[in-house]
């Protein structure tokens, strides 16, 4: 090794090491060390919490899908929109329960004809606290167009002429419905496509 080549290392080594120290320095002032904050833990702690581990059914909302005249397809959309945000699944499911279960809102009707204060009030409760105001605007506007759309898309399905492709469109043409959230509804209602068959 030629002697300007190993100055050109020392140089280099005592970058890095600089750097590193910089670096442990930086993660001491809180306590932690830098392979620390790699611990599986921390990456754990730190993981995406809009993800649940486990995805929600119709089934975990006491939920009974084989009804479409029922209003489980439609309480089922409303705990899609609130799953499908930005936000933990377990505070989306404990805002669907404060609507439904404890403010007795089981119906688009009863979504209509609550106050929208109320609405917002009963998110918060939850903890829905980031997209309160417009969550409850958009749930409202939800049950007035499912309420007067539904029946037609109930008699496309069972002539057999609403395909799958088409009723997505039509959820995506709600406020605040976007692919994810139209994911999530599907995943639990393909038997609206089978109805046909059950005539």
């Amino acid at each position: 090794m030629s002697l300007f080549t190993g100055l050109i290392l020392v140089v280099m080594c005592t970058g890095v090491l600089g750097a590193w120290s910089g670096s442990t320095a930086r993660h001491a002032d809180h306590g932690n060390l830098p392979w620390q904050t790699l611990s599986i833990g921390s990456f754990v702690s730190q993981l995406p919490k809009t993800v649940p581990m486990q995805p929600i059914t119709a089934q975990d909302l006491g939920l009974d899908l084989d009804n479409p005249c029922g209003t489980d397809v439609f309480l089922w959309l409303v705990a899609a929109f609130l799953i499908g945000k930005r936000i933990r699944a377990s505070v989306a499911v404990a805002a669907y329960r404060q609507l439904v279960e404890r403010q007795g809102l089981d119906s688009p009707a009863k979504f209509v004809e609550c106050g929208h204060s109320t609405l917002v009030r009963s998110l918060g409760q939850a903890g829905y606290t980031r997209y309160d105001e417009s969550t409850a605007r958009r749930l409202q506007a939800l049950a007035r167009k499912f309420a007067a759309q539904m029946p037609d898309q109930h008699a496309g399905l069972r002539a057999g002429k609403t395909t799958r492709a088409s009723f997505e469109r039509w959820l995506l043409e709600f406020e605040g419905i976007g692919p994810k959230t139209v994911e999530i509804f599907m995943r639990e209602a393909q038997g609206l496509f089978a109805l046909s068959k059950r005539s």
